[in-house]
């Protein structure tokens, strides 16, 4: 191992280049600084950044070698420049951490693992030598992102390479595009390829654009390339339209669509072999006087049985009743039930069943009737970025704290007396938080940012 404690002598003393060839630390309240037009290059090894490692201007930061890298780090790394050279296309650099990209990240041979972790792009951040054999992937989750973009009047613009043409006359205003490379995929098993794209414009409407998304073929994920169709879902991957009529280019690899006013996240998928589920419009719920009242839309129905009703109690989901489904139908349909017995919460989902046996799920629904500020309960802050507190006035210790998804699925639990949790490891998102005292349960929205 070579510990580093400081790095500014030696980059005095050698300003082209510094190569490490072991292990290299950046140790707590130490500093590796490689200074301006300064290449390091790290061969074979890892680097594991406990301290601060920053990056001149022009500089260089390079993996060398064979096999896997791994990137750690305790706080985010800002590079210039960050290019990965392995001795062979197979070679892997395995991000730990984030990233910043400051100017470019290029790929000169071999790949970069995201492993669940995110390369922001700054504002002339891009992508450079990405092809069929060196290129970034993540399958287990993260993206990369180019952010702070604002433009209009655009032809065929690709922010940052990051892999998606626009063309539109409007203005978007502050947009952020996100590429990320794990399979958007359904409850009833539809999957799409290894890549999608988020685009968030501020100003998301009558954009009148053309945009063509491209991907790489190792991405396919089992699809027949000739089949390929764009699907966008507004609901963060719960449903999917598809958006027929595209132009595909199998030799260049990209689909191109025109007349698109709003954006949200898209992906590539086949109709045919790994269709994404388009049935359920909405679902929602609201209070009505003695009863809750659920409503639910579908836009066709293929071989659908029944919908069972499953109400949240405690931390299991319950089955409180059942609506029989049209069955078949390229119609809409609507639908309600009626909840008789009903507390001052109460969190509800849709268990969509088909004859064959194959099952989905809707999203949560919430309906409140409690002020929560009448609760003697008080969560803060919210939004929440780490820590969130759990103030309680009421007579008795909080016994339990529950974290659901908007899917309903339990997400994290603490079954020991405490106010006081970490959220740190949970995704941005909207989440329900269960609090148990004594027999008694309360939950509240709060918001991960």
């Amino acid at each position: 191992m070579k510990w580093i404690q400081t790095i500014l002598l030696l980059l005095c003393v050698f300003p082209a280049s510094l190569i490490a060839q072991d292990n290299l630390i950046v140790g707590n309240g130490t500093q590796l600084k490689v200074g301006t037009s300064t290449q390091l290059v790290i061969h074979q090894m890892d680097l594991d950044n406990e301290g601060i490692v920053s990056a001149g201007t022009n500089s260089t930061v390079k993996f060398t070698g064979s096999g896997t890298q791994n990137l750690y780090s305790d706080s985010n790394i800002d590079f210039y420049y960050l290019e990965i050279d392995k001795a062979s296309s197979e070679g892997l650099l395995r991000l730990n951490d984030h990233i910043d990209i400051e100017k470019s990240i290029i790929l000169s041979k071999g790949r970069v693992d995201l492993n669940g972790y995110n390369i922001i792009l700054a504002y002339d951040g891009d992508i450079v030598g990405e092809n069929t054999n060196h290129y970034i992937t993540g399958a287990s989750g993260g993206y990369v992102e180019k952010n702070n973009l604002s433009f209009s009047n655009v032809d065929q613009y690709n922010p940052g390479n990051i892999g998606v043409e626009i063309t539109s006359v409007a203005d978007w205003g502050p947009t952020i595009i996100r590429r990320g490379h794990q399979a958007q995929s359904s409850a009833d098993g539809g999957s799409g390829i290894q890549r999608y794209f988020d685009i968030i414009p501020t100003l998301n409407t009558n954009l009148n654009a053309t945009i063509r998304l491209y991907y790489l073929e190792h991405e396919l994920n089992g699809i027949p390339e000739a089949e390929l169709e764009c699907w966008q879902s507004t609901d963060d991957g719960l449903t999917w339209d598809l958006f027929e009529g595209g132009l595909l280019n199998t030799t260049n690899n990209w689909i191109q669509l025109s007349g698109i006013n709003e954006f949200a996240l898209w992906t590539l998928a086949s109709p045919s072999t790994s269709p994404l589920p388009a049935e359920l419009i909405s679902f929602r719920g609201e209070a009505a006087g003695d009863h809750n009242l659920l409503r639910w839309v579908t836009a066709s129905e293929d071989n659908v049985d029944r919908f069972i009703i499953e109400k949240l109690e405690g931390q299991d989901w319950m089955s409180v009743g059942e609506v029989e489904a049209v069955h078949f139908s390229t119609e809409t349909q609507y639908y309600h039930w009626k909840d008789l017995e009903v507390q001052q919460d109460e969190y509800y989902r849709l268990l969509i069943l088909d004859y064959d046996g194959a099952t989905a799920y809707s999203e949560m629904v919430h309906i409140g009737r409690s002020d929560h500020n009448a609760t003697g309960i008080t969560i803060y802050p919210n939004p929440a970025t780490d820590i969130l507190h759990v103030r309680n006035t009421r007579q008795g210790p909080v016994d339990e704290i529950l974290v659901y998804n908007t899917q309903g699925q339990l997400v994290q639990a603490w079954h020991t007396p405490s106010t006081v949790i970490d959220v740190s490891a949970l995704e941005a998102g909207l989440y329900i938080l269960k609090v148990k005292i004594g027999t008694d349960w309360f939950s509240q929205k709060v918001t991960k940012q």
